[in-house]
């Protein structure tokens, strides 16, 4: 048993809503993706790719929104960290106000719980107080199980 879960404040832009169908039942089901990055501690971004169920006739938020974004993850070895969002909750306002930013919080810690393989004995991280493992994880994300491996 695996999973890999992330809360995040992001960014929202490049909103699209694309329809695909389930080959087993001919049901078509509707998704919005957004294009973000999160900020790492370490002040790099992690380009991230969003997928939301929405409704045929939901609408989809504008470039610039901010949103706090709760969903299962995956980050594949190469390319962005993709996400099937179970809820976006995007900050109100008018994002290409200039007034904009001043309601939106501070906080942009992105959070990850994470259950999985321990792969790696303990290693002393550069700062000389933490240590830090690889974590071998997998979830249902973009519908197939993919695995990550966190540290």
């Amino acid at each position: 048993m695996s999973n890999f879960f992330l809360e995040c404040t992001v960014c929202l832009s490049g909103g699209n809503r694309q329809s695909s169908v389930a080959p087993a039942s001919g049901n078509r089901t509707w998704h919005c993706y957004y294009n973000s990055a999160i900020k790492c501690n370490d002040r790099t971004l992690l380009p991230v790719d969003i997928r939301i169920y929405s409704p045929m006739n939901d609408v989809v938020h504008p470039d610039l929104t901010m949103g706090r974004v709760i969903g299962r993850a995956v980050k594949p070895p190469d390319g962005p960290m993709l996400v099937d969002a179970y809820v976006i909750t995007p900050f109100p306002g008018d994002p290409v106000s200039p007034q904009y930013d001043i309601h939106l919080p501070q906080s942009t810690t992105a959070y990850v719980w994470a259950l999985g393989t321990v792969m790696t004995p303990l290693e002393q991280m550069p700062d000389g107080k933490s240590r830090c493992f690889n974590l071998a994880v997998s979830d249902f994300v973009r519908d197939s199980n993919k695995l990550s491996t966190l540290q």
